[in-house]
């Protein structure tokens, strides 16, 4: 289980709270958290030790992960087909076929397996990057 800078930096301040050589509200200041966040950080490592500084959906699969094997069926699919247009029309058409993914997903691995390329700006949105939100020349 590895530590983030933030998470390394907070424990040794919590365990001086934890030894008495600092209070919540001076250690609440200089991590920038209010006193009863240093209470339940104090709680947490007097419970688990140091793991109790690390963040508990650390190393865990996300809920909004796809099942396994779906990106793959989808990119099977759209390489049987003679379709050819992009992600957000073929995102319908697998829907149709029973395959449900999200068009950032599908989108992200047709341009992984080489189906679909992106197309470059066009002339005005190359113009208004230049250009700026002021509307001031940017380069």
């Amino acid at each position: 289980m590895t530590m983030t800078v933030v998470e390394i930096d907070r424990l040794p301040v919590i365990r001086r709270v934890l030894a008495s050589d600092l209070k919540w509200r001076e250690a609440g200041a200089e991590l920038g958290l209010s006193e009863r966040q240093v209470g339940r950080w104090c709680a947490r490592v007097r419970a688990e030790g140091h793991k109790g500084i690390v963040h508990h959906l650390c190393g865990k699969r996300s809920n909004h992960r796809l099942e396994e094997g779906i990106k793959e069926l989808a990119i099977e699919i759209v390489r049987q087909k003679p379709w050819d247009f992009g992600p957000t029309f073929a995102c319908e058409e697998l829907e149709a076929e029973g395959v449900k993914i999200s068009v950032s997903s599908l989108r992200v691995a047709m341009i992984q397996a080489g189906i679909w390329r992106p197309r470059a700006k066009g002339r005005i949105e190359r113009l208004f990057a230049m250009i700026g939100p002021a509307g001031f020349r940017i380069g």
